[in-house]
């Protein structure tokens, strides 16, 4: 073990003998602490921007599946959202992944965030039964014969079903 002696005020005499161990820890403890918390916020906010980005192009490819592109926009990865298997195809998923001791994920990359968002802004159409974006959506509204007041229609089942055009 090293020991150093630091002088901190040589007039008065006041010396403090400190070890090498001593110092690291306190030089530990005035670092900013990465965690878990900072990390997912910072891949949920990447994850927001892919989203306002690629928002048009994010698909549901299957229950709990969805094809979300890359940030380039050259590449796509599989999102797969089932809970408790949750998983995606990028890399950074691939490197990072752990599961907690009750198996729970522990880590999610921004495509699944974007992913995740994606779903939550989108709903099903009552007829063809495909998933949309709510803004390319149109609500059947009261009074339809067919659908109920709270059931979502896309812009081709929409003058199918004589509910005018989508916006």
């Amino acid at each position: 073990m090293v020991t150093a002696n630091i002088t901190e005020n040589p007039a008065a005499g006041n010396t403090e003998s400190r070890t090498a161990d001593t110092r690291d820890s306190e030089r530990a403890s005035r670092r900013p602490e990465t965690n878990t918390v900072s990390t997912a916020n910072f891949r949920c906010k990447r994850g927001i921007a892919l989203y306002k980005r690629y928002a048009e192009k994010i698909r549901r490819s299957a229950p709990h599946t969805y094809l979300v592109p890359s940030q380039s926009g050259k590449g796509i990865y599989l999102v797969y959202m089932k809970e408790g298997e949750e998983c995606c195809s990028c890399p950074d998923y691939a490197k990072h992944h752990e599961k907690d001791e009750e198996g729970n994920e522990t880590f999610f990359c921004k495509h699944y965030f974007a992913a995740r968002l994606w779903k939550a802004r989108s709903a099903e159409c009552a007829a063809c039964k495909g998933r949309y974006l709510t803004r390319h959506l149109k609500e059947a509204g009261e009074g339809h014969l067919t659908f109920y007041a709270d059931d979502y229609l896309c812009g081709v089942c929409v003058p199918k079903h004589g509910l005018g055009e989508v916006a």
